[in-house]
């Protein structure tokens, strides 16, 4: 059963074809008009705690909805371990872009929009980091630029984020 799995997943990215891929990223382009996707990241890491080092975890559901060419949202949530020691759920966040300037050819794009990330989370606070993807409530802002030029994409971020708590 496992080489079966292995073998629809390698058969898989035979079969697909993509102008973009950003995993980590969000590029200038949106979620195509009328359309929804779906992505599930997660986390592990070795907690320490007072009562001993174990293995904690975050999961993050998100939602791409795509209203038109140029605006899309995003829906995502939290639901982790990673500073209590329940799994529930932590946080929840509504992200939104715009896409101001297109200029498409053959073969080549250049692209900008402006984006705004809210989040509320329920976690303590308890490190001083920069983050909206669970740890803490707080606003992003910011203009993010993508030039393709064949196949490479090259992406860049200038934006502003408030930790509200």
């Amino acid at each position: 059963m496992r080489y079966f799995v292995i073998g629809v997943l390698l058969l898989q990215n035979i079969w697909a074809a993509a102008q973009e891929l950003y995993i980590y990223t969000e590029p200038a382009s949106n979620v195509p008009a009328k359309s929804v996707s779906a992505k599930l990241s997660a986390n592990y890491a070795e907690a320490m705690r007072e009562t001993g080092n174990k293995l904690v975890q975050r999961y993050r559901p998100e939602a791409y909805i795509g209203l038109s060419k140029n605006l899309m949202v995003r829906l995502s949530g939290t639901f982790a371990d990673m500073h209590t020691d329940a799994f529930k759920f932590e946080s929840i966040s509504l992200y939104g872009k715009y896409r101001v300037l297109s200029k498409d050819e053959a073969q080549r794009h250049f692209r900008m929009a402006v984006f705004a990330d809210a989040s509320v989370s329920k976690a303590p606070f308890g490190y001083d980091e920069i983050s909206l993807t669970g740890d803490k409530t707080g606003a992003e802002a910011g203009v993010v630029a993508t030039q393709l030029i064949h196949k490479l994409a090259v992406s860049g971020v200038i934006s502003h984020t408030q930790v509200l708590d």
